[in-house]
């Protein structure tokens, strides 16, 4: 008929589908995060007044704490490199590389590490690492990403290859404590800040902080041989003498375990924050300092790192007194 209408072509369909193809939106891929330039960062460091500022910071209880959680967060790096860097005094890393088993960088990111731990970087995590400690460049991201890299680094690619085995408590120990000061760093960072929720973020920080402990409670519950931080130097109970001796009786370890389980799970927080930084305190002070240099100082740091976050949960901001 001719007032029907007519039946649309497969050619008319095809292109009124080709349009509707063409103006659909198209997916956005995300956007990259933007670098900072390193110059305006270097500008921006203002390395006297950050100094003047941690300076005047230890005069409170507060600043204290806030520079002693510094130390806690790249001391371990810092006091390593420092090592290596025999024009500022270092004596060089040679023993600890010997007591830790390490033969250079192993396994699928030791491209990665070789080129990382190159000529320069003692040097240059040195200068990050110490003027991280005395407050400089807070404004950024840069130290605590560079420091945690390296930590990262060095318990991925040359503490995972030590010849004593990743089996053995010593390495364990090591390895567990390296990634913690590592996960620290990062959620210091804007980045981290912005990318996980503040739940999330405190979930992180937990785990960081107490599974290394458990995971020595388990291990010294199942037995396991003390002979490599015997051979390290740590020979004895140190300079709290028989404080420090309770941290090796065989009730230490189980009380410990559960108290870190508590903790993790919420059951409690103040007071199990409370025990678990006496515990790493004990340690940081009196049996890490007695290990070959500069492991000794690095497992203190670490120790002093996850004892002053949980320092946070237990004590007033203005006071070192527990509010249970």
């Amino acid at each position: 008929m001719a007032g029907a209408r007519r039946a649309p072509s497969k050619r008319s369909s095809s292109k009124k589908s080709a349009r509707s193809t063409r103006s659909s939106p198209k997916s956005k891929l995300p956007s990259l995060p933007k670098i900072g330039n390193p110059l305006t960062t270097l500008v921006n460091l203002n390395v006297l007044g950050n100094a003047k500022a941690t300076a005047t910071m230890l005069t409170s209880v507060s600043g204290l704490k806030t520079f002693l959680e510094r130390l806690g967060a790249y001391g371990a790096a810092t006091s390593i490199a420092y090592a290596g860097v025999p024009e500022l005094g270092g004596r060089g890393t040679a023993a600890m590389f010997k007591s830790l088993g390490l033969k250079g960088a192993s396994g699928p990111l030791a491209p990665v590490g070789a080129a990382w731990f190159g000529a320069h970087w003692s040097f240059v995590q040195f200068l990050i690492g110490f003027g991280a400690i005395l407050g400089i460049g807070s404004n950024s991201d840069i130290p605590a990403l560079f420091t945690a890299m390296s930590l990262f680094l060095c318990g991925n690619t040359m503490i995972a290859g030590s010849s004593h085995g990743v089996r053995d408590v010593f390495i364990r120990n090591a390895m567990a404590f390296k990634y913690s000061n590592a996960i620290l760093l990062l959620l210091t960072t804007r980045k981290a800040r912005g990318y996980f929720s503040s739940k999330q973020a405190a979930a992180l920080r937990k785990l960081a902080i107490a599974v290394p402990g458990l995971m020595m409670s388990f291990l010294m519950m199942q037995g396991s041989s003390m002979a490599k931080f015997t051979a390290a130097g740590m020979t004895g109970p140190g300079v709290l003498g028989p404080v420090a001796g309770l941290i090796f009786h065989p009730l230490h370890h189980v009380v410990s375990a559960c108290v870190a389980l508590g903790y993790i799970s919420g059951y409690s927080t103040r007071r199990a924050a409370l025990f678990l930084c006496l515990e790493l305190l004990i340690v940081a002070t009196s049996l890490a300092p007695q290990m070959v240099q500069p492991w000794g100082r690095a497992l203190s740091a670490m120790h002093l790192g996850a004892a002053m976050v949980f320092m946070r949960e237990c004590t007033p901001t203005n006071s070192f007194i527990p509010k249970l």
